[in-house]
């Protein structure tokens, strides 16, 4: 106690420089705790709009598949899910699964069959750099799509035709086929054609299929629609019914159960040699058409899942990798489905939580040399208190305490500072720089997490630095002779 009041009165009898100190604290807590917070909420925001618009929580993918899946790395070269129906109908008894959606992306050219307005008026040559050659599209099903990402906004036409309201049509397998269009592809069709999309209107769609011919199939544009989540990177990606993607890239055919033994071994062949070596392989059998049936829609490469509540993602991991030999299929978890996207964020957070550390390290060394400045002043009155029986613990002890104080000042006026505005950008959000927000949450405001991980972290790290920056100019007051302070001052 005695110590206590000691240290008081040496802060009052220096207190420009214990003011310097515990202002340096109150920046260094300010920083630590709101860039932690800030970093934590794009960590929790960053994640949500992944997790929540394109990936689920485990994303499922062909094992033949050498890439991983990821609604963002469009050129990744996935194999298409062969099994299909046998994985649907795993997923649909699954007690690990709330929902789930299979689907997949590709390229396109939209060809509108018209001419370009600057060519019929002026004669231009039309820009090669504004066309429709590079759009790419998602393929899905419309109901169970809307029933996991709920993550566009429709600005003309409908979602396929189903109710504004995902669980209306949660159950219901009847949507009208076509495109919807993204708005950035409808606002270049305005400017090259000089006239707006319209609902209803015929488009073209060509593609290269899977056996490298060019094939097209004829949509009607449905509706336009807006991105919620990462427009810039999901620019030109439109969504067409599965129906209409399975045609365009020659993924409809027919079960082969009905057909004879051999005609199967034919069709199974894999090589030339294979089919005709075998004599008995009769071709003139008759195939009777009529009573073949029409293959459930494949060409999906991914599926998403969403798990129920309270089933954790290494526990739903773990359950669906014991599943994947069996029904030749990978999973992952959302922040590898994520790709390159994760990645920018997650090095962006690392950014700034480096620079927050070094600028820290920066203030620690501050106050260490505040503090060496303290003890070389006050060089003859550690010798006094030396001289008259004061032990180097004591002299020790004192700096210490004053320190602590000091210290434990400037912290609490930094979270005293922190947690108000911390609380104003959780209610109001922070407005972030556009491109950057699009990259680390997806869009929008920043909206703070309120977690206690900010605070915890800023104890530690000034217990750590006031500790480290008090050691060694408690070291040089201990080792003050008595004798040789009391005869001079420095």
């Amino acid at each position: 106690m005695e110590i206590l009041k000691i240290a008081y009165r040496s802060i009052l009898r220096h207190k420009g420089k214990m003011i310097a100190i515990a202002v340096l604290v109150l920046f260094g807590t300010f920083l630590i705790t709101f860039g932690q917070s800030f970093v934590d909420s794009v960590s929790y925001y960053s994640e949500k709009a992944i997790r929540d618009n394109f990936t689920g929580d485990l994303m499922i993918y062909s094992e033949r598949s050498k890439d991983k899946p990821s609604p963002f790395s469009f050129l990744s070269p996935l194999q298409t899910i062969q099994n299909i129906d046998d994985i649907e109908n795993v997923l649909y008894k699954d007690p690990f699964v709330d929902c789930f959606v299979p689907y997949t992306q590709n390229f396109v050219t939209l060809d509108f069959g018209m001419e370009p307005v600057d060519a019929k008026k002026e004669n231009k040559a039309e820009d090669d750099t504004e066309d429709f050659s590079m759009n790419i599209i998602i393929g899905m099903d419309p109901v169970r799509y809307r029933s996991v990402f709920n993550n566009i906004d429709v600005l003309q036409g409908s979602f396929f035709g189903l109710a504004d309201n995902p669980e209306k049509t949660k159950h219901d397998d009847q949507y009208i086929s076509g495109i919807m269009i993204e708005k950035s592809v409808a606002d270049l069709y305005e400017k090259k054609y000089g006239k707006p999309i319209e609902i209803g209107q015929q488009v073209t769609l060509v593609a290269f299929t899977q056996d490298g011919s060019i094939n097209a199939t004829k949509a009607n544009v449905i509706g336009i629609f807006n991105h919620r989540a990462f427009k810039r990177v999901l620019q030109g990606t439109s969504l067409i019914d599965m129906k209409t993607y399975s045609q365009l890239f020659n993924f409809v055919g027919f079960e082969t159960s009905s057909l004879s033994e051999t005609m199967n071994q034919a069709l199974s062949a894999e090589n030339e040699e294979d089919i005709f070596a075998a004599s008995k392989v009769d071709f003139t059998e008759h195939i009777k058409f009529d009573e073949l049936k029409e293959v459930k829609l494949s060409g999906y490469t991914m599926i998403a899942i969403k798990l129920k509540k309270g089933i954790t993602l290494e526990e739903g991991l773990e359950h669906f990798q014991k599943l994947g030999p069996q029904y030749k299929f990978k999973v992952v978890k959302w922040n590898e489905a994520a790709g390159g996207l994760d990645k920018i964020s997650y090095t962006m957070k690392i950014f700034i939580m480096i620079t927050t550390t070094l600028i820290f390290i920066i203030v620690g060394i501050i106050i260490m040399n505040t503090l060496i400045i303290n003890v070389n002043e006050r060089y003859y009155e550690i010798g006094t208190m030396r001289a008259i029986g004061a032990s180097k613990n004591f002299v020790r002890n004192m700096f210490i305490t004053e320190s602590f104080i000091v210290n434990l000042f400037g912290f609490l006026v930094g979270i005293l500072i922190t947690v108000p505005l911390n609380i104003y950008f959780h209610i109001k959000g922070m407005a972030i720089p556009k491109m950057l927000s699009e990259i680390l949450i997806g869009g929008g405001k920043l909206y703070f997490v309120l977690t206690p991980s900010p605070y915890i972290l800023g104890i530690l790290i000034i217990v750590i630095i006031s500790i480290l920056a008090t050691l060694y100019p408690v070291s040089i007051a201990t080792k003050i002779p008595p004798v040789r302070a009391m005869s001079e001052k420095i």
